[in-house]
């Protein structure tokens, strides 16, 4: 039997190319000025669930 995936803590936002935010509820958000935590962004406005590891991905690098 496979293994159930255990749910989520918290919402993952990754910053695309074009500066939108991938969320891993499969949604897109899009800031006009900072990330979600500059602009204090703690939960997921689509989810509820609170932000966690976000990442700013540019071009290409998943480095933070």
């Amino acid at each position: 039997m496979p293994k159930k995936r255990k749910p989520r803590k918290y919402c993952e936002w990754r910053e695309d190319k074009d500066g939108a935010w991938d969320t891993s509820c499969k949604n897109k958000f899009e800031l006009t000025h900072g990330t979600p935590l500059d602009n204090q962004m703690t939960y997921c406005c689509y989810c509820g669930k609170p932000l966690g590891q976000i990442a700013r991905a540019r071009y290409g690098d998943e480095k933070a």
